[in-house]
């Protein structure tokens, strides 16, 4: 089973909408946005324009002050505020989420469902890949989402079957088949997965052909 591509995304509409209630919006200190990649100190800029936009530092009286305030926000950053780099695009999505805006949202998640509904403003997206049963529980257990998938009917047969195919964490390798009678072997289930997989993927071959020759 694999998650690749994560991407969270909405934090900062989600921020918005905790505040909605009270029109309190003056008093969100988070801060979102997007900083090129090439510069390696991306989160020091990045605490600059938070402690600029809501510190209120003066640069030059307040030097020391403004320094130690932008060393805590770009540790911070660097632990905890990297949503998602696009290296394509040679730029990082970062989400500060500040103070006041994360009590605020710790207690409403606190206070119940319907006072913690502005995390349903918050999105994930993932590309997955796992086998057939486990889509089958995914389906009977999901809320609120959205499922995009390939084609069964379509694709099932035009990738190699490997043992990838398979989820295998919890396979007792070192059981045994055949050891009854009439038969007279001394298997381990390891030992028939491989030819298990090795006959599926011949039949897969030669469906293959068979298509090619009909088409």
């Amino acid at each position: 089973m694999k998650f690749e591509k994560t991407e969270v995304m909405n934090f900062e509409g989600a921020f918005r909408g905790l505040r909605n209630p009270l029109e309190s919006w003056e008093k969100s200190d988070s801060y979102f946005g997007i900083a090129e990649l090439e510069y390696c100190d991306y989160d020091y800029e990045v605490a600059e324009k938070y402690i600029d936009a809501n510190e209120k530092y003066d640069f030059n009286e307040e030097y020391d002050k403004w320094d130690k305030a932008n060393e805590k926000y770009a540790e911070w950053l660097r632990e905890n505020g990297v949503l998602n780099c696009d290296y394509d695009r040679n730029a990082v999505k970062y989400a500060y989420l500040g103070p006041n805006d994360l009590n605020l949202a710790q207690r409403m998640i606190k206070a119940g469902t319907s006072d913690r509904k502005f995390m349903r403003q918050i999105f994930v997206s993932v590309d997955i890949t796992a086998p057939l049963y486990w889509w089958k529980e995914f389906d009977t257990y999901k809320v609120g989402t959205v499922a995009n998938s390939t084609s069964t009917m379509h694709k099932l047969a035009s990738t190699p079957i490997t043992i990838d195919c398979f989820e295998t964490d919890d396979l007792v390798r070192d059981l045994k088949v055949f050891d009854q009678e009439p038969y007279n072997y001394d298997t381990t289930i390891d030992g028939c997965w491989e030819d298990i997989i090795c006959i599926c993927e011949t039949l897969r071959q030669k469906y293959k052909k068979i298509l090619e020759r009909i088409n």
